[in-house]
């Protein structure tokens, strides 16, 4: 069936829908993108009998999940979802190599649990970490190589935080935060080996997938166009001030985003107050924006984006069943569809509620077609 897929014009049409919406081709929502994700690779949002519990042990554990959700997707849900394979490690692999502790979870997602600089004079010794010694990074290019073996999907690369979420991580938000006001130079520093680290990380993932430079097999679940080879995600943006980005982080993600064509950032909720210091960054051509609910800010991001044709990514992971219609109308009703994808995550057991994550239940392959059919009729 996926081998057939990618030979089919389904495929096609779904690759054309997305170029055009990234030139601002689009006119209407029949001609927005609608990409679907059922069986996110990232793990949270899973019930925990749905989790195979090696799936952080085996490479061809995290193969079968993925490639079983894909098979699921691609035979009930007629979107625009294009697949490919993600070695998901969570967001702390680069934050490990330089020093953060990792602990995996059964049925859960990894997460950090020390920083990896604990006091200002240690940024000094900070430096480009080897991936090759590292046990995580090394991980994820075994697991790339396995995929690549074992199967004819495209492979993607790990999940990708941004310079400044890395440092975050890193140093904690709490000192990350002071030392931007006390010892500027020394977060210089630190910003310059990440970002560089992130660079080259990137081009050894690359090597391995058989990406090109500035293409991507899929980025956040999107099939970019050629030109755009790379996806951070910097939902820290969120809380830092718009001097502070464009002090530390503006430049620095010039070069990040422009190592690798154009490029396409990430961020949940609302970061309306960086679209200036976003739109100076030419290296940016899309911005995925999860919005946990709030349409209105979604709107206003659209708006301004639009002012440099920056193409808009926008959904969430979608809100519980008795939320979902009025959040649907919601965009069709207040969103343009020029230079729009629509990208929505649907969990089983996770939704949004009143603006916030909440439990739930649901099927998530008939919720899926639920809102195929409000776009599509």
């Amino acid at each position: 069936m996926i081998s057939e897929y990618f030979n089919s014009q389904k495929y096609k049409d779904s690759i054309e829908r997305i170029n055009r919406a990234f030139n601002y081709e689009n006119k209407d929502f029949s001609e927005v993108p609608l990409i679907l994700q059922t069986n996110s690779y990232w793990l949270t949002g899973h019930s925990p009998e749905e989790i195979p519990e090696d799936i952080f042990d085996k490479p061809e554990s995290m193969l079968s999940f993925q490639v079983n959700g894909i098979i699921e997707h691609l035979g009930n849900i007629d979107d625009d979802y294009i697949p490919y394979l993600m070695p998901w490690y969570g967001v702390g692999v680069v934050p490990n190599l330089f020093g953060c502790n990792i602990k995996f979870f059964k049925t859960d997602d990894p997460a950090c649990t020390t920083y990896g600089v604990k006091e200002l004079q240690d940024i000094d010794e900070i430096k480009m970490p080897d991936f090759f010694s590292n046990p995580l990074s090394k991980k994820v290019l075994d697991t790339i190589s396995l995929f690549k073996e074992k199967s004819d999907i495209p492979v993607g690369v790990t999940d990708m935080q941004s310079t400044l979420d890395c440092a975050s991580l890193i140093v904690g938000y709490e000192n990350l935060f002071y030392w931007m006001k006390d010892s500027p130079e020394k977060i210089d520093h630190l910003f310059e080996v990440v970002n560089d680290a992130l660079i080259k990380w990137v081009r050894l993932q690359k090597s391995y997938n058989g990406e090109k430079n500035d293409s991507s097999n899929g980025l956040i679940n999107v099939k970019t166009p050629d030109g755009t080879g790379i996806w951070y995600s910097d939902d820290d943006a969120v809380i830092l001030s718009p001097d502070l980005f464009k002090r530390f982080v503006l430049n620095k993600y010039k070069s990040l985003f422009g190592s690798f064509g154009q490029g396409m950032v990430h961020w949940c909720g609302n970061a309306n107050h960086q679209i200036e210091n976003y739109l100076k960054i030419d290296s940016i051509n899309s911005v995925h924006n999860y919005m946990l609910g709030n349409v209105d800010s979604a709107v206003v991001l659209q708006e301004g984006l639009s002012k440099r044709k920056v193409c808009l990514v926008v959904g969430d992971i979608i809100p519980v069943e008795e939320e979902l219609e009025d959040y649907l109308k919601q965009i069709k009703e207040k969103l343009s569809p020029r230079g729009l994808v629509l990208q929505f995550t649907v969990s089983s057991s996770l939704g949004i509620k009143r603006g916030q994550y909440a439990l739930t239940n649901r099927n998530v392959i008939e919720s899926a077609k639920k809102i195929v059919k409000f776009f599509r009729g």
